[in-house]
């Protein structure tokens, strides 16, 4: 509880001054009080619908959506003691171009390109992009990178589109809020766990001046990035490495 309310001051303090309700400099790092990472995150999968009041009901949502959720597949739940695991989120990227289509209907914009030699097709919505890759499946397709800003495919660990900063940050270990600033530029990130210039798992926040603007969660080879919109959850992209 002390190691949660330490964060939550910490971001709240930044959302207040993000306001402009009170111009300061910026502060040096807050920190929070250690604690262990006893999961190692490799008990965490991706799987079935998350339970959330207003789950969707838009057309399509059944037939290939509600992938990422609060559990995995075999119903294991997982808490914010676990660090980020492809596992959360796998089945995005088993989804083909029909899933995609079936969810979201025809694009409003097709590109195709060859980046990093792979055969690949990037579909275009209003709010939402997939880059899909037939490199290895020219039949289907299977998407690699996924830009959505609603639930239809569900959000790790149960949380929401609107969700608050702090919500999202609680959700996943904590073992150290520093600020770091690496450019000078007013743009950095809160240091969660893990450290994203050393390689390996990590969690970090986003920040531009004063603001937050988007938390990364990363296992090396898939991440999850949220980002936020006054404070607010906006939109969630998934991510995987190609080969």
């Amino acid at each position: 509880m002390k190691r949660r309310a330490v964060l939550c001051l910490a971001l709240c303090a930044l959302m207040f001054l993000a306001t402009g309700c009170q111009k300061a400099e910026p502060k040096e790092s807050p920190s929070a009080t250690g604690g262990d990472l006893t999961s190692g995150g490799q008990t965490l999968s991706g799987g079935e619908t998350p339970e959330t009041e207003n789950p969707s009901k838009e057309e399509g949502s059944v037939s290939a959506g509600a992938v990422v959720g609060k559990t995995d597949s075999a119903g294991k739940q997982y808490t914010e003691k676990d660090v980020f695991s492809y596992k959360e989120i796998e089945k995005v990227f088993g989804l083909t171009r029909a899933d995609v289509v079936a969810l979201y209907g025809e694009p409003k914009q097709v590109a195709k390109s060859d980046f990093e030699n792979s055969n690949i097709e990037t579909l275009e919505y209003e709010g939402h992009l997939f880059d899909i890759d037939f490199t290895l499946a020219p039949e289907t397709g299977r998407v690699f990178n996924a830009e959505v800003s609603d639930e239809k495919l569900g959000l790790p660990r149960g949380l929401k589109i609107g969700d608050p900063i702090e919500t999202v940050a609680t959700k996943f270990p904590y073992t150290d809020t520093d600020i770091i600033v690496p450019e000078g530029d007013g743009t950095g990130y809160i240091k969660m766990y893990g450290d994203p210039t050393a390689g390996g798992a990590y969690g970090i926040i986003e920040i531009d001046g004063e603001t937050p603007t988007a938390a990364i969660y990363s296992d090396e080879v898939t991440s999850v990035t949220f980002r936020f919109s006054d404070g607010m959850l906006a939109s969630v992209t998934y991510t995987m490495k190609l080969n």
